[in-house]
């Protein structure tokens, strides 16, 4: 349970990522798409200046006559050029607006042809034609509708930016709202990962606990016991030991603890011995053990006999041997004084018992007469008496 809910927090988080990336991905396009329109409108803003530049140098010129009025006029031509084929390019992907450029272009070439004709009749001192040819409205005309065809393109630039932004705000507010719905399941699921991990740490709180209680139960139970009982390592290292083991041999913990089993010994043996001892005896885990009978020693110098059994046990760290350690010397001292009364009652009943053995082997052999009718003269003399 706790693997899904991993992988599907995993899955949300990775789909929150691709939304916000998708939101990010929104507002750049957003923002470049206003960037283009802001440079279309400038192309087109500058179209209609360079048509306003042109009319200007023309009718400075022809009212004063003076070369330098014209420099409007033939930087607006060359900033004409420039703008329409620049607007051309901006305006490939939208056939209508190519349409309606195409239809400025030609207006604005007519604009161009009639201004260079007003200045040329006023070079060659015609200057009243190119009046009245002014005065007639022309030049106007054709500027009044260059200027109302870029103002059509100026207005569907705006709509379309208009929508562009419409369409990219609605796609940025679905993305929130998948976003906030992704963050609610995310929450959610967190809640229950927090209350699975909740009772999980409970659980693993009271295991531990029952644990440690088992623990301490093993330990009293091991240290009410009267034998010695030591833990040991493969290699022949010290473990553990109980409370009878500690009083036994003298030693605490840290005296014992991590030092060969071979300090325990009155004969002291070279360090692996007690290794190698173990490992002959192919002891197998939770199988019968072994006994030894040997002589140990106390820390203060004074040696004891024991017995000890010997046992293998596999663990979560390992195999592990367990040795309990009886002291016999009580034992010992018994059988001693057992061996001993024997010994004396033998000893002290030999000799009448050998000379009884004796006589009732003189007595059966009939060197006494015979016991029989000895037997019979005396019951009958009893019987006259």
């Amino acid at each position: 349970r706790s693997l899904a809910v991993s992988f599907l927090i995993a899955i949300l988080i990775s789909g929150l990522a691709v939304l916000l990336y998708q939101q990010v991905t929104s507002s750049d396009r957003l923002q470049e798409a206003e960037q283009e329109s802001q440079e279309r409108r400038a192309l087109m803003l500058t179209v209609l200046s360079a048509h306003q530049d042109i009319e200007t140098g023309q009718r400075g010129f022809l009212i004063t006559r003076d070369e330098a009025f014209l420099e409007p006029y033939v930087d607006g031509a060359a900033d004409l050029e420039r703008s329409l084929s620049s607007l051309r390019a901006a305006l490939a992907d939208e056939p209508s607006d190519l349409e309606l450029l195409g239809e400025i272009e030609r207006l604005s070439a007519q604009k161009r042809a009639f201004s260079a004709h007003t200045l040329g009749l006023a070079r060659s001192g015609r200057q009243a034609e190119a009046f009245a040819l002014v005065a007639a409205g022309r030049g106007k005309m054709l500027m009044d509708d260059a200027r109302q065809g870029i103002e059509q393109l100026l207005e569907r630039e705006q709509l379309r930016l208009e929508q562009t932004a419409r369409n990219s705000q609605s796609a940025i507010f679905r993305l929130r709202l998948l976003t906030f719905g992704v963050l609610a399941m995310l929450l959610v699921l967190l809640l229950a990962a927090g209350w699975a991990i909740s009772q999980t740490m409970a659980a693993r709180k009271l295991a531990i606990e029952e644990l440690n209680d088992a623990s301490r139960r093993r330990a009293a139970i091991l240290d009410s016991a009267m034998d010695g009982i030591i833990t040991l390592t493969p290699d022949g290292k010290i473990e553990g030991l109980n409370r009878a083991a500690r009083r036994m041999f003298g030693l605490t913990d840290a005296m014992a603890i991590g030092k060969d089993v071979g300090i325990l010994y009155a004969e002291k043996t070279h360090p692996g011995y007690a290794e190698a001892e173990l490992a002959s005896m192919e002891l197998e885990s939770g199988g019968a053990g072994v006994i030894r009978h040997g002589i140990a020693t106390h820390r203060d110098g004074r040696t004891f006999p024991v017995d000890v059994a010997i046992t293998s046990a596999t663990l979560t760290e390992g195999r592990r041997y367990v040795a309990v350690v009886r002291d016999v010397t009580e034992r010992e001292k018994v059988e001693q004084l057992k061996s001993e009364f024997v010994s004396t009652v033998s000893h002290e009943l030999r000799t009448p018992l050998t000379s009884i053995a004796g006589s009732l082997g003189l007595l059966a052999s009939g060197l006494q007469g015979d016991l029989a009718r000895s037997e019979e003269r005396r019951v009958g003399k009893e019987c006259r008496s």
